[in-house]
């Protein structure tokens, strides 16, 4: 009940700006939405004894894109509710922030972008099980424009944070679990 209150919301959110004048060349802010419908033939990926299942995935966000003279920026924020027919424990709510932007000073340059994700689907991952994580990848580079070299530094941050304490097998006769 409550993820489809949040969809609603989003949804309406999305086409509030639609009334009246709107031009797509000049719009700061642009609606994301989207529906899949997918068959898993192997829903647990077990090497026997498979299930297969229906899977929809409602998609919905906002995308920022302001237009500036010189510097960038552009941010967007997705909700998605992935459900499944016959197996609703795999349902699975994720959403996925990501930003990035660029300064520009004439020779010097300051870039930035943020992905952060709080998910439990497979998507982008090698984990077999939808295990409930959130992850970050931050970048900030400083760059000179030195003839037609860029030089510069750069910074960056990953997290990985699983928010399960579910085994994943043994090592050495001690359980591990996600962490």
């Amino acid at each position: 009940m409550k993820k489809w209150f949040i969809l609603a919301v989003i949804t309406l959110l999305l086409f509030a700006g639609s009334f009246g004048r709107s031009y797509a060349a000049t719009s700061w802010i642009k609606p994301i939405f989207g529906i899949k419908e997918e068959l898993d033939d192997n829903v647990f990926l077990t090497r026997s004894d498979e299930f297969s299942d229906w899977v929809t995935t409602i998609a919905a966000g906002l995308n920022f894109e302001p237009e500036l003279n010189t510097h960038e920026f552009t941010a967007s924020y997705v909700v998605d509710f992935e459900t499944f027919a016959d197996n609703s424990s795999q349902n699975t709510t994720n959403q996925t922030l990501n930003a990035e932007g660029a300064l520009n000073f004439n020779d010097w340059r300051v870039e930035a972008s943020n992905l952060f994700r709080r998910f439990e689907n497979r998507t982008g991952s090698e984990d077999t099980a939808r295990v409930p994580r959130t992850s970050g990848l931050t970048n900030v580079k400083l760059i000179y424009a030195f003839n037609k070299l860029d030089v510069g530094l750069n910074y960056a941050y990953a997290l990985e944070d699983y928010r399960s304490d579910n085994g994943i097998g043994g090592f050495n006769g001690q359980a591990l679990t996600y962490h």
